[in-house]
């Protein structure tokens, strides 16, 4: 089984039907938002980017396709996160 054929057609399956009409609801020097026809709400701002569908994030306010997504990243290199660890017997 090949997994492009799959995904080509999943991602077919999410773009708006034919005649799907678009109005903007914001354009200016804090963001841009705009709807479709079909219930689909951007909006990108300072505070980030958000996709709607159907009232429910697709992507946007730490969701991805209406669930919580938590991302663990390094932010420190080792030598600081090492300072940062409490201090083991210290009182």
């Amino acid at each position: 089984m090949c997994l492009a054929p799959i995904y080509l057609q999943r991602i077919r399956e999410q773009l708006p039907v034919a005649g799907t009409k678009y109005e903007l609801t914001r354009l200016d020097g804090d963001g841009v938002a705009f709807r479709s026809g079909s219930g689909t709400r951007f909006e990108f701002t300072a505070d980030g980017l958000t996709l709607r569908q159907g009232g429910i994030f697709c992507y946007g306010e730490g969701q991805l396709l209406g669930q919580d997504h938590f991302l663990r990243g390094k932010y420190f290199p080792d030598a600081v996160s090492e300072l940062i660890q409490p201090m083991q017997g210290a009182h």
